[in-house]
């Protein structure tokens, strides 16, 4: 199994490139999100109502593990942070090349990246990313 690659701005020449270990540091692997590209609500007289703004939208949910500081030449934190940083959150796309080696090119659609401490292992801490595939 190849391990996990986000290049920004594009695969042919990146300029900043993310590498995740596929054996120890992917947790969920990545969960698909069919989004439909709507909105919907309630109307003052109480008929659902649903308004199409084109295309379905599809989000890859990516959870991984980094450690907090260098260990190796391996991805850390602040090597994500700088990464995003860069890319200005769902400003800048990036193309993203799963450990199947699916090359897509996607936006990290988050509000916020939210670095949680693991419990038992206190040197690292995972993180959920949703891409929005383009």
């Amino acid at each position: 199994m190849a391990n996990n690659t986000f290049k920004y701005p594009n695969s042919t020449s990146p300029t900043l490139t993310l590498t995740f270990d596929t054996k120890g540091h992917l947790v969920d692997g990545s969960d698909f999100i069919l989004r439909p590209n709507q909105k919907t609500g309630l109307s003052k007289g109480g008929t659902r109502y649903s308004e199409s703004f084109g295309a379905n939208k599809q989000v890859h949910q990516f959870t991984f593990i980094v450690p907090i500081t260098k260990v190796s030449s391996e991805t850390d934190q602040a090597d994500v942070v700088t990464f995003f940083a860069t890319v200005l959150g769902a400003v800048e796309s990036f193309a993203w090349t799963d450990q199947g080696g699916t090359e897509r090119t996607v936006r990290c659609i988050n509000d916020e990246l939210t670095f949680r401490t693991l419990q038992n292992a206190p040197k690292y801490r995972k993180c959920t990313l949703l891409l929005e595939t383009q």
